[in-house]
């Protein structure tokens, strides 16, 4: 049981409907915690948001990529009467990082108290705000309909 169906269905283009069918959750130890498996393929996915942030403009169709993804997660916790979703992300500058910070209420980034970590929220910190500006001209540029709309 992982993401992989749901992705697959995102990737090809079906509404949010159609593939949070497949989103199948997994139960921990914990009864009021679950676990949506990720799966290799979320690097197509944030391969294809990546692209789709850049180019949506002129191939439209890419939007919905970006609609489905959120509007996919939605579903999945409103059929299984879920409250909270977190979603554990590589620590990279992609578009599906973009995404999911500029379409979350709190986010958490993990550090250490060292140089590096240090760095890196440097780093974020300015990202957040170009991030926010994209995310803007994005949505100007489009008529994409998204939850990330409340961010602004």
């Amino acid at each position: 049981m992982t993401f992989e169906p749901t992705i697959d269905k995102i990737i090809a283009g079906s509404n949010a409907e159609e593939s949070a069918k497949d989103g199948e959750i997994c139960p921990v130890d914990n009864e009021n915690l679950f676990l949506l498996a990720g799966s290799l393929n979320i690097s197509e996915l944030d391969s294809q948001i990546t692209t789709a942030l850049k180019i949506t403009t002129g191939l439209p169709i890419l939007g919905k990529i970006i609609e489905n993804f959120f509007s996919t997660l939605e579903k999945i916790a409103r059929y299984n009467d879920i409250n909270y979703l977190l979603l554990d992300l590589s620590p990279s500058i992609s578009g599906l990082n973009e995404l999911a910070l500029m379409e979350s209420d709190c986010f958490i980034v993990p550090t250490s108290p060292d140089y590096f970590c240090l760095q890196a929220i440097h780093s974020l910190s300015k990202k957040v705000i170009q991030w926010h500006n994209e995310i803007g001209k994005f949505k100007e540029e489009t008529n994409i309909k998204s939850k990330i709309s409340h961010c602004f």
